[in-house]
C-alpha cells in the first residue's frame, strides 16, 4: 500500500544513485515511476546516461524518461527536453510522450521542431505531433496544418494533425477558416 512506498522511495533514491548496472537502474526507475513520489526526479535525471550506446544504458533511459512523465513533475522538463537529442529513438519516444501528458510549454520549440522537421523518422514526427495536440499551446497551429496536407515515405500525418488541431480548439479554428475558403 501507501506506507509500503512512503518507506521503500527514499531507499530506492539511494540505490539508484549507487547502482552501477544500468539494467538494474533501468527496474529501479520504473517502480519510482509507479510510485509518483517527485522526490524522485532528481535521482532520475542523475541517473540519465546522455549519450547512452549500449542497448541496457538505452533501455535505462527510456524507462526514465517514462518514470519521469508518471510523476509529472515540471522540474524535469530540462532533462526530458534533453533526452530529445538522443541517439535511440524508443527513448526519444518516451521524452516526447512525457513532455505531451506533463503540458510542459517549455518543452515546445523542441517539440514543434521535431513536428516539423522533414528529416525525422516519421512515427517520431506522429508522436510529436499528438503531444502538441495534448500540450494545447495555439503557437503550433500553422505547423499542424502544414502537417495535415505533408506526406512523407508514403505516410501521412493527417489524422495526427487534424485532431491536435481539435484539441487546440478557438485558435486553430480562426486560423483554418482561410484555408478552408
Amino acid at each position: 500500500g501507501k506506507h509500503m512506498v512512503a518507506v521503500m522511495v527514499p531507499m530506492l533514491e539511494k540505490r539508484l544513485e549507487e547502482e552501477k548496472k544500468p539494467e538494474v537502474k533501468a527496474v529501479i526507475a520504473r517502480v519510482l515511476g509507479e510510485a509518483k513520489q517527485a522526490s524522485s526526479v532528481d535521482a532520475l535525471v542523475n541517473a540519465i546516461e546522455p549519450a547512452a550506446t549500449d542497448s541496457d544504458a538505452k533501455t535505462m533511459n527510456k524507462e526514465i524518461a517514462i518514470a519521469l512523465g508518471n510523476i509529472g513533475d515540471k522540474k524535469a522538463v530540462p532533462a526530458l527536453v534533453k533526452l530529445l537529442k538522443t541517439k535511440d529513438n524508443y527513448t526519444v519516444i518516451a521524452a516526447i510522450e512525457a513532455l505531451g501528458d506533463m503540458k510542459a510549454t517549455e518543452a515546445f520549440d523542441a517539440l514543434y521542431f521535431i513536428g516539423t522537421d522533414d528529416a525525422i523518422e516519421p512515427f517520431i514526427t506522429k508522436k510529436a505531433i499528438i503531444a502538441l495536440g495534448n500540450m494545447g499551446d495555439p503557437r503550433a497551429v500553422p505547423g499542424l496544418v502544414r502537417a495535415m496536407f505533408k506526406e512523407r515515405k508514403g505516410i501521412s500525418f493527417y489524422g495526427e494533425s487534424s485532431f491536435a488541431l481539435y484539441q487546440l480548439g478557438k485558435p486553430a479554428a480562426d486560423l483554418l477558416v482561410p484555408v478552408v475558403d
